[in-house]
């Protein structure tokens, strides 16, 4: 079945999931969230994004994102992904994709106002425990 359309307003803040092929982990070491992190952030400036509040499990990512453009988050998603699948298949000796089934599709719902984009905020930086690390649910 093909996927859903993404509903993307320029301006308003979107809360984007984006998990591993069946719930696999995306993430094995230390280094590989810094990796992440540094292409998150070229791909967020090349793409005109803002992002406002960040987590990443182990086995999937959570973002609050304000696309400037139409197309800004498929294009940042699609510039972090290139890298960071290539990245990650040569340091574990694997091929393939990394997110790819339906079920790892990029979520993004629209968020109507800035209390929800708070509260967005809040359970995205509330998907970690108070020792820092998050939990795979």
């Amino acid at each position: 079945m093909p996927r859903q359309p993404r509903f993307v307003i320029p301006g308003q803040p979107q809360h984007v999931i984006q998990r591993g092929n069946s719930r696999e982990d995306i993430f094995r070491a230390e280094g590989d969230y810094h990796f992440y992190l540094e292409k998150l952030a070229e791909a967020t400036k090349k793409h005109e994004c803002d992002l406002h509040a960040c987590v990443l499990m182990t086995n999937h990512v959570h973002l609050l994102v304000t696309p400037r453009q139409e197309h800004s988050i498929g294009k940042m998603m699609q510039s972090v992904g290139r890298y960071y699948v290539q990245y990650f298949n040569h340091n574990y000796h694997r091929t393939g994709t990394l997110c790819g089934d339906t079920s790892s599709e990029v979520q993004a719902t629209w968020k109507e106002s800035e209390r929800q984009t708070g509260s967005v905020s809040a359970t995205v930086s509330g998907a970690y425990s108070s020792d820092g690390v998050g939990s795979d649910t």
